[in-house]
């Protein structure tokens, strides 16, 4: 063969990688965000900090196999890398998520790590709180934007007749650290085994042992198996089983079902458990049996078993359609030690009303009212709702909230009333305003808020998507 017919066949298979690689179809975001926290209200003109960041993320497809990336960088530097790998094969799909991040910490938890409770914040540690912790040769010096390894997130899912079968295999370090508060509508503890950090102790990225809850990093296996289909009259059945795993895994931005449990830590190719026993730890086996009807019922179980904490608990949720304008649903919820809550919902076209009993005593403990209605519907339609909020010891506050669009643009504000602290009636709370415009790819946002003590936090949000 020619010189000639070589480069003729080269440069034809170059030719057809180009146009192969054309054709995959490619999407992705770009996100900014500008949070503005003003350094005092005393005056009028103020100085103001300001915390950009911004977030691109990218999935490319081509012949059943997709990969992708989603990263996130802020004022220090860059914060989270995701890569994400998905083929498919047709009744098997296979997922590979790999997470890799800039360790950090809150300032505001106040306790070294291991040392104290979550010191009030709720959600993730507000940005100016927030500091990198990495440290890449251990010698106790910041390595400013050192990432680290966090965990694998290995997927297959095997569709057969009907009946899909999910395996989820998590490789992690369980002693990342994790500046995730209480729950911010609970108010529970953070939902997370490893300790603290408080931005006194920075971590050892690239250091392993097998001491869990110190500042090197620990790596543990878990998995979570699950089972669903669907019977001929439409009820759906699903089991999920777990183990080694459980809870939530959180990072700055991001968070990811089942973290986990400090307990399965990998030490030389072995399994170290604390206290002993066996590296097996079901963490929890939970069951769903969904859209069992009967004419105009439709009724729900959940049933969940956790062999660590030695509890059984289990919900029923119960709907029943009055007529094509309102329907009530009834949630019950028991665990070993008995009855735990009951919650009743009256939906309505308009109007919906919540009532829960948190302990099952038949007392009212919290009750809302959410009614919404479109002023002026012929002409410059406005949103209008209002949502009463009460409970034990009677009304607990009200907000009411305004909404106009016309065209690309949109318009909102809301106003909260609280109860005055003497008890003798409600006072102005907080008042938000958000701007937004929306153009398909192109989408902007803006959101003040307002309270008696001055002006809060802002947020500017620019997104493209391609």
């Amino acid at each position: 063969m020619s010189d000639v017919s070589r480069l003729a066949i080269s440069i034809s298979v170059l030719i057809a990688i180009c146009s192969t690689a054309v054709r995959a179809d490619v999407t992705g975001t770009f996100n900014l965000d500008i949070t503005m926290s003003p350094q005092g209200t005393q005056t009028e003109a103020v100085r103001y900090a300001f915390d950009i960041q911004s977030n691109f993320q990218f999935l490319s497809t081509f012949s059943g196999i997709s990969f992708g990336a989603d990263l996130g960088f802020g004022i220090t530097g860059i914060e989270f890398a995701v890569m994400k790998l998905a083929i498919n094969l047709g009744a098997l799909d296979m997922r590979q998520d790999s997470v890799f991040a800039v360790p950090f910490g809150c300032t505001l938890f106040g306790f070294p790590a291991g040392n104290g409770p979550d010191e009030g914040v709720l959600g993730q540690c507000p940005g100016k709180y927030v500091v990198p912790l990495p440290d890449a040769d251990g010698d106790g010096v910041l390595d400013a934007n050192a990432v680290a390894f966090v965990k694998s997130r290995s997927q297959l899912e095997l569709n057969i007749a009907g009946i899909t079968l999910t395996n989820l295999l998590l490789f992690e370090d369980v002693d990342f650290p994790d500046i995730q508060g209480k729950n911010p509508i609970t108010g529970a503890t953070a939902d997370h085994e490893h300790d603290h950090f408080n931005g006194d102790t920075l971590y050892n990225i690239y250091a392993v042992n097998g001491d869990q809850d110190d500042q090197t990093p620990t790596f543990g296996v878990g998995d979570v198996i699950t089972i669903s289909g669907q019977t001929v009259s439409g009820i759906s059945i699903i089991s999920e089983t777990a183990i080694c795993a459980g809870l939530k895994n959180h990072i700055k931005k991001r968070s990811w079902d089942f973290e986990v449990n400090k307990g399965c830590a990998v030490q030389s190719w072995g399994f170290v458990v604390e206290g002993g026993g066996s590296p097996f730890l079901l963490e929890e086996q939970r069951l769903w049996i969904k859209n069992i009807s009967a004419e105009n019922f439709l009724m729900d179980i959940h049933t969940v078993m956790s062999p660590l904490k030695r509890t059984v608990e289990g919900a029923v949720n119960l709907s029943y359609t009055i007529s094509e304008l309102a329907s009530v649903i009834v949630t019950v919820e028991a665990g070993s030690a008995g009855l735990q809550s009951v919650i009743l919902e009256l939906k309505a076209v308009n109007a919906t009303v919540t009532v829960v009993d948190v302990d099952a005593d038949l007392q009212i403990d919290y009750a809302v009212g959410v009614f919404s209605f479109i002023l002026n519907p012929n002409e410059n339609p406005l949103d209008f709702e209002t949502r009463v909020e009460a409970a034990a010891g009677g009304f607990s506050g009200f907000t009411l909230t305004l909404g106009y669009t016309r065209g690309l643009f949109g318009l909102s504000t809301t106003t909260r009333f609280a109860p005055r602290a003497d008890g003798s009636g409600f006072a102005w709370a907080k008042t938000s305003f958000r701007l937004g415009a929306d153009a398909g790819i192109a989408n902007f946002s803006a959101d003040f808020s307002f309270s008696p003590g001055g002006i809060s936090d802002t947020l500017i949000a620019l997104g493209f998507l391609f």
